[in-house]
Formats: C-alpha cells, structure tokens, sequence
C-alpha cells in the first residue's frame, strides 16, 4: 500500500491537471494567468524561477481544487465563483463545531460521504459529511439551514477518481 499523499507538495504538471480536470492547456493557462479575479489559488512553493521562466508544479489540493472547478463551470457556475466555492474544501478547514467532525484543507472526513452544497447565489460552500441512512432534513440541518436550490458534489468520488488518474500518470 501506497503512503498517504502529501497533499500540499508541489509535484504534479500541466499536463496531468488537464487531463485530470478535463480541461484543455488554454483554459489552465487562462485560470493561472488571472489575478483579478483569482481563479487558481496557487502557494509560493507551486511557482518555481528557473532562470527568467517561471514554471508551476501543482500539489494535489490544487490539482482537487481545479477539478472541482471544472466540475463547477461545466455545470454552468462562473470559473471565479466556482472557484471560491471549491476553495471552501480545499484552502478552508472545519474546526471542532459541537454535532460537527472535524475536517482539515483539502481532507474528507473519516466516515461517510463528503460532500460540497453549494447554495445558489452563495459565493461559500458547506462542506457536508453525509452518513449512510441521512435524510434529507438531516442534510439540511448540516448546511444550515433549509434550502430551494443547490450544487451539490461528491466530494469523495471526486477525490477517488483524482487520486486514481494521478496513480496512472505517475
């Protein structure tokens, strides 16, 4: 068995993010060059100066959060708000809340399903730890509160499916 991935360590390319995100060169390109509005959340340790070329290595929490962000845009959401809201998993935490686990950035919770309820017009997503046998009402108490209408994503089938298309392009 594998050891457990560093999840903040610079070591995948443009090329495996495209074709693990299922987005063409340009459109990555185009996500990195934005500033304003940000729409990939890169750290310091990804951007590397060789020489007078700049060149980029992705960790795996950013290689997650352009996947979730394809994911996003293809469902019709701008690639900024998509972007924020697949940041609420990967750049953002949940600490000990009472009735909540914990979850650190970019990590699914030990048991269940992870899961991303993104509300319409909400420029933050909840990050959800569905157990077998929740109903809905219990879903909506783990937002918040009651909703109309959301984006809800498999958080740990994404993850799956990552990991899984990352193992292959090593």
């Amino acid at each position: 068995m594998k050891p457990e991935l560093d999840r903040f360590r610079p070591q995948f390319s443009s090329a495996q993010v495209c074709a693990v995100a299922g987005i063409d060169t340009d459109t990555l390109k185009n996500w990195v060059s934005r500033e304003k509005p940000r729409v990939v959340f890169l750290s310091g340790a990804e951007r590397k100066k060789i020489g007078g070329r700049t060149t980029i290595e992705y960790s795996f929490a950013r290689v997650m959060q352009i996947t979730i962000t394809a994911e996003l845009v293809r469902l019709g959401l701008p690639p900024r708000r998509a972007a924020l809201l697949a940041g609420s998993f990967t750049d953002l935490e949940d600490g000990p809340l009472p009735g909540r686990p914990d979850r650190g950035r970019c990590e699914l919770f030990k048991t269940g399903k992870t899961l991303m309820v993104a509300l319409v017009g909400n420029d933050c997503a909840q990050i959800v730890n569905f157990r077998d046998g929740m109903a809905w009402s219990e879903l909506e108490n783990s937002v918040g509160f009651d909703f109309l209408s959301a984006v809800i994503l498999d958080l740990t089938k994404i993850d799956s499916r990552v990991r899984a298309a990352l193992a292959k392009s090593d």
